[in-house]
């Protein structure tokens, strides 16, 4: 998904979403998913998708965990935290 609205009109269709690094980066920022975009971007999308959709799957894309696996854990653990908090 690249958008909020976007999501809302595939929840009509599918029970689930798939929210990607090049979706996001590029209706967002209009660049290639090449490293531009911060994990906090991400995290925060994940919450505004949540809200309007409180009881869809979301299946999210993080690449390479933003290339420490120290910020890779902390990413999923925020991204647990947002998903679980409207269910």
């Amino acid at each position: 998904m690249a958008e909020v609205f976007s999501a809302s009109l595939v929840a009509k269709f599918y029970d689930g979403i798939f929210i990607s690094g090049f979706g996001f980066a590029t209706s967002s920022y209009g660049l290639p998913d090449v490293g531009f975009i911060a994990w906090s971007d991400i995290v925060a999308f994940v919450q505004r998708v949540r809200t309007v959709l409180p009881h869809h799957h979301i299946l999210v894309d993080i690449d390479d965990g933003y290339t420490d696996i120290e910020v890779a854990c902390h990413v999923i653990s925020q991204l647990e935290w947002n998903l679980s908090i409207c269910q």
